[in-house]
């Protein structure tokens, strides 16, 4: 059983930790940081930055162009 100073440490430490980690959230989304989506996406935002810096004049290529190589079916 936990004794009043000790619940009011805890409380005060739990207040303490959800601040910082607010904080850390706006620091994060000030910084263009998107958290609310999948890591499969922001993997492939991350890929397409890079390509981009190595390539400045990519252009996006769609999965559905006709003009697009096909894979061949053996």
């Amino acid at each position: 059983m936990y004794d009043m100073y000790s619940i009011e440490k805890i409380a005060a430490h739990r207040v303490a930790e959800s601040e910082r980690r607010s904080r850390q959230f706006a620091e994060m989304h000030d910084a263009g940081v998107v958290l609310d989506m999948p890591i499969r996406e922001r993997a492939a935002r991350a890929l397409v930055a890079i390509a981009r810096r190595l390539d400045p004049d990519l252009r996006p290529v769609s999965a559905f162009d006709p003009c697009a190589p096909q894979a061949r079916v053996a």
